[in-house]
């Protein structure tokens, strides 16, 4: 009854991935034909959105998963999991992590779009796929994966998944606020986080 369980959970992972991988083939079209008007004009609203009130808490959360940091909050993941002898769930991590941040950097090598002009804040490189869209989509989700495998209290759960997507939402829409990247950037990063976490994921509790 169990394996039957995990199976249909497998088959929903895997079909999301589809349908996440599909669409963000398609923003990727929309990137390479051409999304600077439509971009222009959502970059151009999100710009009237600044204030002092929003700068700063902004701020904090768009570098939360800059290169460094991110780095750290992996290990710190990673040592928890080894205290805890979670040896599955530990290489489980490294490997989602590892393997879609590399993904996402050979995408924007090849796709090479520029980025838009900062506010505030100067990054440097390619933009599409966003990097720290990808990463706290990656992060987030594999979390709220762990506290549904370890944690038996509902409410909880559902209060991290909750918690979590505001996370991703707010990461991810100040790297527009602050125009280091477009808004496609960031949609296309939260799509590929979400169709690769869902990808290793299903084939994981499918096969494993």
């Amino acid at each position: 009854m169990r394996k039957m369980y995990d199976d249909k959970k497998a088959e929903k992972r895997i079909n999301l991935s589809g349908i996440a991988f599909v669409c963000f083939i398609a923003v990727l079209i929309f990137v390479e034909v051409g999304a600077g008007n439509i971009d222009l004009t959502l970059n151009s609203l999100i710009s009237k959105m600044h204030s002092s009130f929003l700068d700063g808490p902004l701020y904090v959360l768009t570098h939360l998963f800059d290169a460094f940091i991110f780095i750290v909050l992996c290990v710190l993941v990673s040592a928890l999991l080894f205290w805890k002898k979670r040896k599955e769930e530990l290489a489980l991590f490294v490997l989602c992590i590892s393997s879609g941040v590399v993904i996402s950097e050979v995408i924007k090598l090849l796709v090479q779009r520029a980025r838009s002009s900062a506010y505030l804040i100067t990054e440097t490189g390619f933009s599409f796929p966003s990097s720290h869209a990808v990463a706290v989509t990656l992060f987030t989700l594999f979390i709220i994966f762990l506290c549904e495998n370890n944690i038996k209290n509902i409410k909880f759960n559902k209060a991290i998944y909750v918690l979590g997507w505001i996370l991703i939402i707010l990461v991810s829409f100040s790297r527009v606020y602050f125009s280091v990247h477009w808004t496609s950037d960031v949609v296309g990063g939260v799509l590929f986080g979400v169709a690769w976490f869902n990808l290793v994921i299903g084939v994981y509790e499918k096969f494993f």
